[in-house]
């Protein structure tokens, strides 16, 4: 009962008029019909040739057709807007599922070491060297005690299924003026996998390997990365990590400056 009165004091104007509008379809016809037959006709045209009993039947039915196309338009208008909730529903959940299928991750734990492939030729890892450079000359004797810059990072799985990795690309940009620029394969120094499969909440460590003489070129640095990510699906996204780094005597700054991950 008091939500029917809060619902009346919200909308006391349009109860107002639905009430007359009842009250004038009841009463006013009788009234008009009884008037009319009481009334004695001018002229010969408006005698009358039905019953009140007819007359008042008309009108009724009248009124009951007037409801009924009234009610089908209400109807009509009801259903559509059910149709348009039920479309923005839809479009809601595809658009909520497609998110939620999107692997989840987080970039951590980004630093610097100096190093030689000496001291890394045994670990477990994948590493990222200049597309010129092959994997014998990188161990070659020559090449095996030279200094060089590693750049680590943790990529994590925050998503709630697991995901594979494997690179597409990673390219130096000697910057400002950007006139260098240098691709990197990957390379296993020892046999292990290059896709990598992390379980929900797992981390996985990355590294690219920088030699002192390309960082000497320019005091700052930009390294684009792109990884292939497949969700639990198979279905395919591109992670694009953008790094910024500046390796001189007196500052090592290595970060994540933007990253961004699309469907295939």
């Amino acid at each position: 009962m008091r939500e029917n009165w809060k619902w009346i004091k919200a909308y006391w104007v349009k109860v107002i008029f639905i009430t007359l509008g009842v009250i004038l379809a009841l009463i006013v016809p009788p009234l008009v019909v009884h008037w009319m037959f009481k009334t004695p006709a001018k002229t010969p045209f408006f005698e009358n040739t039905w019953g009140p009993g007819d007359l008042i039947t008309y009108i009724a039915g009248f009124e009951a057709f007037a409801g009924t196309v009234f009610l089908g338009i209400t109807a009509v208008k009801q259903n559509k807007r059910n149709i348009d909730i039920n479309d923005r529903l839809l479009r809601v959940e595809e658009t909520s599922s497609k998110f939620q299928r999107y692997p989840n991750y987080r970039v951590t734990k980004c630093f610097i070491e100096q190093t030689s492939i000496r001291k890394i030729q045994d670990l477990s890892i994948v590493i990222f060297f200049n597309n010129k450079l092959t994997k014998e000359q990188i161990c070659s004797p020559e090449c095996i005690d030279l200094q060089f810059h590693r750049f680590l990072f943790n990529i994590e799985n925050i998503s709630d299924f697991n995901v594979t990795l494997s690179m597409i690309s990673l390219t130096l940009i000697s910057l400002p003026e950007a006139n260098i620029e240098v691709d990197y394969n990957t390379i296993a120094l020892v046999n292990i996998d290059q896709y990598f499969t992390l379980a929900a909440k797992q981390e996985l460590p990355l590294s690219f390997m920088i030699y002192d003489t390309d960082l000497k070129e320019q005091p700052s640095h930009q390294v684009n990365m792109k990884l292939l990510v497949k969700n639990n699906l198979n279905e395919e996204f591109i992670l694009s990590l953008r790094f910024v780094l500046q390796v001189t005597e007196k500052t090592n700054i290595f970060k994540l400056i933007s990253e961004q991950i699309s469907h295939v």
